[in-house]
């Protein structure tokens, strides 16, 4: 079941030098400095739930971070990290990816999955020594997603969100857990502490994240992170999102551009 939320956010558009910061129209916080590579961060937090996803473009990729930052243990569906919404203002530009544990995450579970693909039995696909969980996540981008959330028009998720992410939006690599398509809570994300003790039972039966993930998604010709908008994080297996951040873009770059001509300024 999905979960409608509402609660403190920021925006930050994190580079060398000294901050820049601002209040956009819809009360977020928006840091910005000047330098060759940025970071896109977009922290969400209300009550029980909190989550940050990180964007940066290295080459032609773009890689987002993926965490559940919660400050206690799992103990129902609505409380697993199971998708993210974003606005890209050509989505068209991607074309597929992988997802893996970040640094310091661990599979919950791992005897519950049906395969883990090399037989390790840790419930991951491990290729060069990483751990991958991309068979358990689908890209779905354009009109689709559009059509249930007109703010966004792409969406990386391990449930279906309904009938949004199915069998062929997966990424390659081994299937998990059945089914074959994004279905359920199976490989949803939990905060690192894990699972509540007193977890529910339905929890407590499939194969969890604990921590985040790595996404890279491949891109063909020009992206930047100005390109990215109405961010949101989505709780349970159900679509959600109510919880929308609005990213920097053009106010970001105004905001650079002052940056860099205090820092000028200060050099004189």
């Amino acid at each position: 079941m999905g979960v409608g939320l509402q609660g403190e956010i920021k925006v930050k558009l994190l580079r060398h030098y000294k901050s820049v910061l601002a209040v956009c129209a819809a009360g977020s916080l928006l840091s910005v400095s000047a330098a060759a590579r940025a970071d896109l961060v977009v922290d969400f937090s209300n009550g029980s739930h909190a989550a940050r996803a990180t964007f940066v473009v290295v080459g032609s990729q773009l890689t987002i971070v993926l965490e559940n930052l919660a400050p206690s243990a799992a103990s129902v569906p609505v409380d697993l990290l199971t998708g993210l919404w974003f606005s890209l203002s050509d989505p068209t530009l991607l074309s597929g990816g992988s997802v893996k544990l970040m640094s310091g995450a661990w599979i919950i579970n791992p005897h519950k999955a049906d395969s883990d693909g090399d037989g390790g039995g840790d419930g991951v696909e491990t290729i060069g020594g990483m751990s991958f969980v991309s068979g358990e996540f689908g890209l779905e981008t354009g009109a689709a997603v559009a059509a249930l959330n007109p703010l966004a028009n792409v969406v990386i998720a391990n449930a279906g969100l309904g009938d949004l992410v199915g069998s062929d939006d997966v990424f390659a690599g081994d299937d998990l857990d059945s089914p074959g398509s994004p279905n359920g809570m199976n490989y949803g994300i939990a905060p690192l502490s894990g699972l509540a003790a007193d977890a529910n039972n339905g929890i407590k039966k499939e194969p969890l994240i604990a921590g985040g993930v790595l996404i890279t998604l491949d891109f063909s010709g020009d992206l930047d992170l100005t390109d990215i908008s109405n961010v949101a994080f989505n709780y349970g297996t159900d679509p959600n999102f109510t919880n929308v951040i609005p990213a920097p873009g053009a106010a970001a770059m105004a905001l650079v551009g002052l940056a860099s001509v205090a820092a000028r300024r200060r050099r004189t």
